[in-house]
């Protein structure tokens, strides 16, 4: 099998006991790897294989997951989870000064697209309002974000809680320090950033999301189409985008053999965009479901071309951590590749404990340096160009994993 050209596919399905996935505990096995150079970090952090291994490595961070999708009610009723609790024993931790830029106020999604970018579990947890108000407030957790901006939406869907756009007004007043400190160091806002999928039942929400964005600059709105089989959702959202035609009309590009609109992405709105993944972007299609009109497009594309763009941007992250918050705990995400991992990204818990060891991972380079990560932003002096044509040469491609 020639492995440039196939992205191999294994299931792994998580038993779970007494309601909860015990993804964290060893006897489980772990669903993603760290890449080579990650690993050799921890050994130097006088951790061994299986140390590193019973840390608990996820494709996808999550550690409740559900048997079944769960109402809103439910959510509100069982899953609350007090974020200020959670994060207790690591706020004032300097090392995570000015490290995190991205949360969920989910630990799932369940808009349950044929295709999921993010691989997310259905939610089964949620932070309170109340207890997100408090955390907010808590100087030791406005130290622990990121200078430049917040993004809120990952692996979870904002609008699965129903105060969402009470959050984003919460968030938005409680920052303003970062953002005054931000525009008298550098000129620019603080920005907070809301990534949300389209559906014909989010559309209320989305209208206040848009509202918001018209008189609030630091707000940045990505409203996201979806990569599905079939294109019925992205017929609603050209309805929906056509009915207000003073923020979308203008970059209704063209329509294409199916009829539907080409998105430019943009809107008339600068703080407001549209990612439309049903067209071809390279980056998109390892291992993917394609629709139709997908797969026409792509039909005649040298096959190198395909996987050469699909893995790129992998290889320039490789090894790379960040971190990243859900109901779940905070996280250490690195990025791995389709070589290193049946996954690109692997997730553990942080702990005080392992901290000491995880600190010295990289943090990723396309942000700000936090001042205390003893990782720096050094990755071994290793060109990722290199190590993309040696992986190419000489390692075998493992499956992709779909966690159910």
């Amino acid at each position: 099998m020639d492995n440039k050209g196939e992205h191999l596919q294994q299931t792994i399905t998580v038993e779970k006991q007494d309601g909860n996935a015990f993804f964290s505990n060893p006897r489980i096995p772990n669903t993603a790897e760290l890449p080579p150079e990650s690993v050799q970090i921890l050994k130097g952090r006088g951790m061994d294989e299986n140390g590193i291994r019973d840390l608990g490595w996820h494709a996808v961070p999550t550690l409740h997951k559900p048997h079944k999708r769960l109402s809103k009610q439910e959510l509100a009723t069982n899953g609350q989870v007090d974020a200020v609790e959670l994060l207790s024993s690591l706020l004032g931790d300097k090392r995570l000064v000015r490290t995190l830029r991205t949360m969920d106020l989910s630990n799932g999604c369940g808009m349950q697209c044929d295709t999921c970018l993010a691989d997310a579990a259905l939610p089964a947890k949620q932070f309170s309002y109340e207890s997100l108000e408090r955390l907010f407030l808590d100087n030791k957790f406005l130290e622990m974000l990121q200078p430049d901006s917040l993004r809120i939406g990952s692996s979870g869907e904002i609008s699965n809680n129903p105060r969402a756009l009470d959050i984003v007004k919460m968030i938005l007043t409680a920052t303003k320090s970062l953002d005054m400190k931000r525009m008298e160091q550098e000129g620019k806002h603080h920005q907070i950033k809301v990534f949300t999928n389209y559906r014909h039942i989010t559309e209320q929400f989305i209208d206040g999301l848009i509202d918001l964005a018209k008189t609030e600059p630091r707000l940045s709105v990505c409203i996201s189409l979806p990569l599905n089989k079939i294109d019925s959702v992205n017929r609603q959202f050209d309805q929906y985008a056509l009915s207000k035609s003073d923020i979308f009309g203008p970059f209704a590009d063209y329509r294409d053999e199916a009829g539907l609109i080409r998105w430019a992405g943009r809107t008339t709105l600068r703080n407001v965009l549209i990612q439309d993944v049903r067209h071809t972007q390279p980056l998109y299609m390892g291992g993917r479901v394609l629709s139709n009109d997908q797969l026409k497009r792509i039909r005649d594309m040298e096959l190198d071309e395909i996987y050469y763009d699909s893995t790129s941007r992998d290889y320039g992250h490789r090894g790379f951590a960040k971190t990243y918050l859900n109901p779940d705990g905070l996280w250490c995400m690195v990025h791995g590749t389709g070589f290193t991992s049946h996954t690109d990204r692997s997730f553990t818990i942080i702990t005080p404990q392992n901290l000491d060891a995880l600190s010295y991972l990289p943090y990723h380079y396309d942000f700000p340096t936090p001042p205390n990560w003893p990782g720096g932003k050094a990755v071994n002096n290793v060109d990722p160009e290199k190590l993309r044509t040696e992986d190419f040469t000489t390692q075998t491609q493992k499956p992709r994993t779909i966690v159910k």
